[in-house]
């Protein structure tokens, strides 16, 4: 790996660390398309480098929203052990895509999603102030299991951290409040993000065609995991202080660009 290729892995890091501040995406969104179409790696490779790089992310956010009371011991209970699980049959399910290329496919269409989800953000922009007191009367906590087994598959097969999967069908379906929500999701990560990226770095040797495909990831994701801690901080402190919609609208467009790519060549 050359000069330029870690400077491009740092700005990558940053971007996706400065977005998930500012938007509350997730970092692979970012990260997975420049491993692949940028730096040249396979899809393979890049989602197991973006897996490592969430376990990076994943215990920051975590301690950020225990500080702030936000993590209920009876959502984890019933949300990780699901999540912890069925991430393992996601990275198998992903490992039956022996042409990277088709996997790619798969990540396409999941960002093609990520364009619509975006969009309907610009639209009709969510409310970010919790509405009464954040309890868990009204939580359905089966559901909360069944989203966990959903994201964990979701976070498996396509390398992303899962948010964008459990914090709206924890909302919606378990009835459970936007920021327990998130707090629920980033506190399961701790457990689920390193054993997926274990799972998937580790079986890198028969899926990819990287040379020394485990110390290769590990050293991408190192390079993306110092700007993606910085990026994050930045994006944090920017929120309210810059015009959110049209960062959104700006970044539907990019990943529009970046799904056809996957989805088209």
């Amino acid at each position: 790996m050359d000069l330029v290729d870690q400077l491009i892995l740092v700005a990558t890091g940053l971007g996706a660390g400065l977005m998930g501040g500012l938007l509350g995406i997730g970092g692979s969104v970012v990260m997975i398309p420049i491993i692949v179409h940028v730096i040249g790696r396979d899809q393979h490779f890049a989602q197991g480098a973006a897996m490592l790089v969430n376990v990076f992310v994943a215990i920051p956010a975590a301690l950020r929203h225990h500080k702030g009371g936000r993590v209920r011991k009876e959502l984890v209970q019933w949300f990780a052990p699901t999540t912890v699980l069925f991430i393992l049959c996601g990275v198998w399910l992903s490992n039956q895509f022996e042409d990277p290329k088709q996997l790619g496919l798969v990540f396409g269409v999941f960002m093609l999603a990520e364009v619509v989800n975006t969009m309907v953000k610009v639209i009709r922009p969510p409310n970010d102030q919790s509405s009464g007191q954040e309890t868990t009367d009204q939580v359905r906590f089966p559901a909360v299991a069944t989203v966990g087994a959903l994201t964990g598959v979701a976070a498996g097969l396509l390398g992303i951290g899962g948010g964008v999967v459990s914090v709206p069908l924890m909302t919606t379906f378990a009835k459970v409040p936007l920021r327990l929500a998130i707090a629920t999701s980033s506190a399961a990560m701790i457990l689920s993000a390193p054993l997926g990226a274990y799972r998937k770095v580790w079986t890198l040797p028969e899926m990819s065609s990287v040379e020394g495909p485990i110390t290769a990831a590990i050293t991408t994701a190192a390079y993306m995991a110092v700007g993606a801690v910085g990026g994050a901080r930045i994006g944090a402190g920017l929120t309210g202080k810059v015009p959110i919609r049209w960062i959104r609208a700006v970044f539907a467009a990019l990943l529009a660009w970046v799904s056809w790519r996957f989805l088209v060549g």
